[in-house]
């Protein structure tokens, strides 16, 4: 076999497809090969891995069930010979597990074997990921950190299309959404997807300054142009010149400011802090807020000249609870990069399921902070709901039920029951004397937490039967063993 030639297009690579099925292979080959990609093939993991050590290799395309290993073990051993190859995963089996195992190990993303198979899609996406590569050929930017956009969603792919069409342009754009949905990534995807990539992107936090501050920062200031301006100072609009100044919390900045700031994009100038010299400015502007700017303008509280003039293309971020679909994806990233010492833990069933029950108010940012603490904090194999939510937020939004609907059997509904008396022993109800068929609860009743009390004593007492052997007390107690493990956790139970 030939080596590969780097091609000098920026829309064409060289594709690597492992597939034991020889039709698919066919079919995918003569798919990409229409957009003149260049094309290898492997039946076998084996192959596939002979053949990712001998050529340069753009794009990996791999099934997940394949001979002598599955998917998931071949994407491993991929990305211990080539740590940054970028994978993407084929399976006929849509399923949490497998995408969270695929993206913990930095699979980039995957594609559904549908029948028959999308090969526009798949065409689109490979010449998308291809065009990205050779953006990021010789950059010291992280492609992966700068641009990649996690997400199979459709909330997502919407974005993703509108980011191909306006980061070629010159437009500003503003972006919306609530905090820590990712405004900034979406922000620097637009920058390294446009004609300014191999320029600065700078960042800026308009609600971070006094308006004194905004000014000395955003536009510079000359020497003793006030106490402590010791030396001279470029602003972070002359230090984005050629490249992109990334504005964020727009909502935060003064009236005063906003004035400075409109002239600055009319007239592509900034004059600094202190000078009368005026200097041309090159910068392409993308702002972010979780505001509603026209409401604030309304109110006169954002200057309307200013709006009009920048909202020109907008984006809106949907908030994590409304991108369910996304979180393993972003889990098994987040998994991957928070490992300690390369060992990747993985989630069982129930902290997955409570993933996607709980409602995210700190959206994606949130999501990451809970992984990065569990990687660390967790000293079992497998992460479990506790390691992720705390005991408060396990009871207010009802997480513990989504990991007891883990292999359990479905139980028969409950009949309704009629009033009736309750043992006398019961320290929890107390008879009313003129009724022995009602009673009466105590002001302080906890019903969740009377559950929790008669919960953790049947699991003592099977513990105790059981001499601390957990199988056989599920057994006792017709859970599964997975179930126990996390109760006895959570309680906290000596066995």
């Amino acid at each position: 076999m030939s080596n590969l030639k780097e091609d000098k297009d920026v829309n064409t690579g060289s594709i690597l497809i492992i597939d034991d099925n020889e039709s698919l292979l066919e079919v995918l080959e003569i798919a990409l090969k229409r957009d003149q990609h260049k094309i290898i093939t492997a039946s076998t993991p084996t192959k596939g891995l002979e053949i990712l050590k001998s050529e340069d290799i753009d794009i990996v395309l791999q099934d997940i069930r394949l001979p002598e290993m599955d998917g998931v073990e071949l994407l491993s051993k991929i990305k211990e010979i080539k740590p940054n190859q970028i994978v993407f995963i084929m399976t006929a089996y849509s399923t949490w597990e497998i995408a969270v195992n695929a993206m913990r190990l930095g699979a980039f993303g995957y594609f559904e074997k549908k029948s028959p198979f999308d090969t526009k899609a798949l065409r689109n996406k490979m010449k998308i990921t291809i065009q990205k590569i050779r953006r990021e050929r010789g950059r010291t930017t992280s492609f992966f950190a700068a641009s990649q956009i996690i997400g199979d969603s459709q909330e997502v792919k919407d974005i993703q299309k509108l980011i191909q069409l306006i980061a070629p342009t010159e437009s500003s754009v503003l972006i919306y959404g609530d905090s820590g949905t990712g405004k900034e990534l979406i922000a620097k995807s637009l920058h390294y997807s446009s004609l300014r990539n191999k320029n600065s992107f700078v960042t800026f936090n308009c609600g971070e300054f006094t308006s004194t501050l905004i000014e000395s920062e955003l536009f510079g200031h000359v020497k003793g142009a006030f106490t402590g301006a010791i030396e001279n100072k470029k602003g972070l609009i002359e230090l984005a010149h050629g490249g992109t100044l990334f504005m964020d919390e727009l909502g935060e900045m003064p009236l005063d400011m906003q004035v400075r700031l409109l002239r600055v994009l009319e007239n592509n100038e900034v004059r600094p802090v202190g000078s009368s010299i005026v200097h041309k400015v090159d910068v392409r502007y993308i702002f972010a807020t979780n505001k509603n700017l026209e409401e604030m303008v309304e109110a006169n509280k954002f200057r309307n000249d200013l709006y009009y003039r920048i909202d020109v293309v907008n984006l809106k971020l949907p908030p994590l609870k409304n991108r369910i679909d996304d979180i393993p994806l972003l889990a098994g990233s987040f998994l991957n990069k928070f490992s300690i010492n390369n060992k990747v833990k993985e989630f069982d069933e129930g902290s997955l399921n409570a993933l996607r029950s709980y409602p995210w108010p700190g959206n994606i940012r949130e999501l990451q902070n809970k992984i990065q603490r569990a990687s660390i904090l967790s000293d079992e194999e497998n992460i479990i709901i506790t390691d992720l939510f705390t005991a408060d937020e396990i009871k207010e939004f009802h997480l513990s039920e989504a990991v007891s609907t883990v292999d359990v059997q479905a139980e028969p509904e409950p009949q309704p029951v009629k009033h009736q008396s309750i043992p006398t022993n019961s320290n929890v109800l107390k008879s009313q004397p003129q009724d022995n068929n009602v009673f009466e609860f105590p002001s302080n009743f906890d019903l969740e937490k009377e559950i929790e009390r008669i919960e953790c004593k049947h699991i003592q007492n099977a513990l105790n039967i059981t001499d601390g052997n957990l199988t056989k007390a599920a057994k006792i107690l017709n859970i599964s063993f997975r179930s126990i493990r996390y109760k006895v956790k959570k309680y906290k139970i000596e066995h």
